[in-house]
């Protein structure tokens, strides 16, 4: 995730750091910041919320809290073992660190792919996936270049190919946050949701929709409007009436 802006909030600045935080933030239409559950939380459990993005690795998350907030993240996630904290973002398909030569092939057959377009720009990324085909489908890396495969079949209008890699991508962002709820995973099946309602496939658009609200209830303030958006679809599907008298379709919302 790229940072867009900075606030100064008081009030917010109350609650400390933990990469396994207990609230999200978000912000409602007025301005206000608004902290989210987005997991159970017990009586005398602290209030936190994570002050840098949760799917990147340990070291990545804590030398920006080191450069940007000046403290060592000591949290539980950040103490627990290697192969319970890092293996699902860092690791192999057993779990052990991955050869950084793979990891230097894919960077580089990325960075040509940005370069290119079409048939060119998919010949490369298919590439780069492949010499990440060691690594644990839900590595950093691996995901970032099935997101940007993905985007290369949407831009070349093959919509069938899109809608099998951002359903992939959809399901493999909601393992790496898992298991909490994250803003970015809602976008990612806000897409799927699209694509797959403009190829036709109701099905995985309902998936992709029901995943989707989970997300936003979770993380979003309660004034979004994506969140209204997403009611009245539910509303619309559940009490659509055809009305043919005039030519036309017509929906009646009870």
């Amino acid at each position: 995730l790229s940072e867009v802006a900075a606030l100064l909030s008081p009030v917010g600045a109350l609650l400390n750091h933990s990469c396994y935080p207990t609230t999200c933030v978000a912000y409602d239409t007025t301005g206000h910041q608004c902290f989210i559950a987005c997991r159970d939380i017990s009586e005398g459990d602290e209030l936190t919320h994570a002050y840098v993005d949760g799917g990147v690795v340990t070291e990545v998350r804590r030398e920006r809290i080191r450069s940007c907030y000046g403290f060592e993240c000591a949290c539980e996630r950040c103490t627990a073992p290697w192969a319970a904290r890092d293996a699902l973002l860092d690791g192999d398909c057993e779990g052990k660190p991955v050869d950084p030569r793979c990891l230097a092939l894919n960077e580089q057959l990325r960075r040509e792919a940005h370069g290119s377009d079409g048939a060119a720009e998919a010949e490369l990324l298919d590439k780069a996936l492949k010499a990440l085909e060691s690594c644990a489908r839900t590595h950093v890396s691996r995901v970032q270049t099935q997101h940007q495969r993905a985007e290369c079949a949407l831009g070349s209008e093959k919509y069938a190919e899109a809608l099998e890699l951002f359903a992939e991508v959809a399901e493999l962002r909601e393992r790496v946050y898992a298991p909490l709820p994250h803003a970015r995973v809602a976008l990612d099946y806000f897409t799927l949701y699209d694509i797959a309602t403009w190829t036709g496939d109701t099905a995985t658009a309902r998936t992709a929709r029901d995943r989707a609200a989970w997300h936003l209830e979770r993380t979003a303030a309660p004034d979004d409007r994506r969140l209204e958006d997403l009611r009245v679809t539910d509303a619309i599907n559940e009490n659509a009436t055809a009305d043919l008298t005039e030519g036309m379709i017509g929906f009646s919302v009870d």
